[in-house]
């Protein structure tokens, strides 16, 4: 994804945002998070070349107006007090993996090394494990399917290996910190406090956009070229 204002629009606005998660300026926290996904999608629209934005490309663009309805889900519920937004978040950041999930179906090949296909069933495994003893049926059923979700959303990540050096992997590495950070969050809300949790949620979950929207944009551009 070729470097745009939007681009650097949105790594300022990261910054701002967990400088504020951090210390706790909860105003400044809502109005930054609002911004971050559109820059991102933004971002990522005007970073490639009109021939570049293939299927794949616009599937990740939904992935991100699904994340956006999650992000705004979850603050109207820290907001309102009402447990509806959260499964409202849930639902979008649901629809926002599928998404994704699609979108790397339509990236080419799956070359998933023998070891991650034992670590990505284990992680969810352990995951559903560690919150089986504190959520009702309901809730439980619900996280297991989104759950599901994430894993596979994880799983294709692999199909966004370009082969071209450590950056290559940006695609996979951005799932697995989608992971970490749906982790913490899961942890910090239903098993212990962290500290500074939602500072450490926000620092992954911006890091795993942006290396997911890169490793796609980067796997369009590799197969323009390679068909060209």
């Amino acid at each position: 994804m070729r470097t745009s204002f939007f681009l650097f629009l949105f790594f300022i606005i990261s910054l701002i945002h967990l400088f504020s998660e951090f210390f706790g300026w909860a105003p400044v926290v809502v109005w930054t998070k609002i911004l971050l996904m559109p820059l991102l999608m933004l971002a990522l629209w005007r970073g490639l070349a009109k021939n570049e934005i293939n299927i794949s490309v616009q599937l990740a663009l939904l992935a991100l107006v699904f994340s956006t309805a999650g992000d705004l889900f979850l603050l109207a519920e820290k907001t309102k007090n009402l447990e509806i937004y959260f499964y409202l978040g849930l639902g979008s950041f649901l629809l926002a993996q599928l998404s994704y999930c699609f979108s790397f179906m339509r990236s080419g090949h799956h070359p998933l090394p023998v070891i991650w296909k034992a670590i990505y069933p284990l992680y969810y495994l352990v995951f559903i494990f560690l919150l089986i003893p504190v959520l009702p049926p309901v809730l439980l059923i619900a996280v297991m399917v989104y759950g599901l979700s994430l894993t596979a959303m994880a799983w294709n990540s692999w199909r966004t290996l370009t082969g071209k050096g450590w950056w290559a992997y940006a695609g996979i590495a951005g799932a697995i910190l989608f992971l970490i950070s749906d982790s913490l969050l899961a942890i910090n809300r239903f098993k212990t406090n962290i500290p500074h949790a939602g500072f450490w949620i926000m620092a992954t979950y911006i890091g795993a956009q942006y290396l997911i929207i890169q490793g796609i944009a980067d796997k369009s551009r590799s197969k323009l070229n390679f068909v060209h």
